[in-house]
């Protein structure tokens, strides 16, 4: 049955928008929709490769990236069974390593100084660092600055424009009295650790809890929070 559905959706999609730019996001919906309604990544792929049948439309162009997010997607979620393993240099000097932080509770936010959602929540971080900070709570973000660098850059112009980055970071978390450690590289979108991770909107809120696993990935505001001390087992 769901492969029957699979066929009619292409024939639907490659019928009605053969030239859609957007096609990629279309057929990705269809796909999460799949994997919401419990589809194995067998059937994922499957899914891809029959969308990838339809030579010379939006929808089979759509479909070797698509089925290379899926596989991704599917890897992040079968990592996320297991405690998360993230080390790097912040910004400031400070060495951060998430298996030093086991028995914690850590927020790795994923954002930007030029995200205005991301700055709308920085007062609840903030108060959530304040009030359980003292009982095992840390914060780690990963800033997805733009330092516009372009491949044709030479070497010096690459370390100026990472250096302006750098400071607009660092003078924005001194200003706003952000003390967690923050990781940059000016890659904006492509920030590594982001693309690791998949993430595709900011902020993106990872709760990890005290063993290493990610709790939640979505929550904001009274709900995380709520997350937050449950976590604490308060």
């Amino acid at each position: 049955a769901a492969l029957a559905a699979g066929k009619a959706e292409g024939d639907r999609l490659a019928a009605k928008y053969p030239d859609e730019p957007l096609m990629g996001s279309i057929a990705s919906g269809y796909i999460k929709s799949m994997e919401r309604a419990g589809a194995t990544r067998e059937e994922v792929q499957a899914q891809w490769a029959a969308f990838a049948a339809y030579p010379g439309t939006a929808l089979a162009n759509a479909a070797p990236a698509g089925a290379r997010e899926a596989a991704a997607r599917q890897q992040l979620g079968d990592r996320a069974k297991l405690p998360i393993e993230l080390a790097f240099t912040a910004v400031d000097g400070r060495k951060v390593d998430l298996r030093d932080l086991r028995g914690k509770v850590v927020l790795v936010e994923f954002w930007a100084t030029w995200c205005a959602p991301c700055k709308e929540e920085i007062p609840n971080i903030k108060k959530l660092y304040a009030t359980y900070h003292g009982k095992g709570f840390e914060v780690v973000g990963i800033a997805l600055e733009n330092a516009r660098l372009a491949d044709a850059d030479t070497a010096v112009e690459r370390e100026q424009k990472l250096a302006k980055a750098r400071q607009v970071l660092v003078d924005f978390t001194a200003k706003k009295a952000m003390p967690w450690p923050q990781y940059f590289d000016g890659k904006y979108r492509q920030n590594t650790i982001a693309v690791d991770y998949l993430i595709n909107a900011i902020p993106a809120m990872f709760l990890i809890g005290k063993d290493g696993r990610i709790i939640t990935t979505h929550a904001r505001g009274p709900q995380l929070e709520a997350a937050v001390t449950a976590a604490l087992g308060l």
